[in-house]
């Protein structure tokens, strides 16, 4: 995948780009999208010019991160949205457990 085809995969599902990742001949290796939830956890999901991405979530007042293996493929909608809304849940939990 290219980087068009990554901005325009992430913000199909709603994320915002935070930074994008190059390999040493200037060609995209991942983007960095952040997207917030309902109740205001704000999410991190690299994806992945191979096609893969991986969530992270910054645990709030401490020094942990709840992620994810690198999962594929980004193109699979439903794979995606059941992963995503599984990795929600448990960051919103951690949200309001240690905000």
């Amino acid at each position: 995948m290219n980087s068009n085809e990554i901005r325009e995969l992430l913000s199909s599902y709603g994320y915002s780009e935070v930074y994008e990742s190059r390999n040493g001949d200037d060609r995209t290796s991942s983007v960095v999208a952040a997207k917030q939830t309902t109740i205001g956890t704000t999410i991190s999901c690299e994806f992945f010019a191979t096609g893969d991405f991986r969530f992270t979530f910054l645990v709030p007042n401490s020094i942990n991160k709840l992620t994810t293996d690198k999962c594929g493929s980004v193109k699979n909608t439903e794979h995606f949205n059941r992963i995503e809304s599984k990795f929600i849940e448990q960051a919103n939990s951690l949200q309001i457990n240690f905000s």
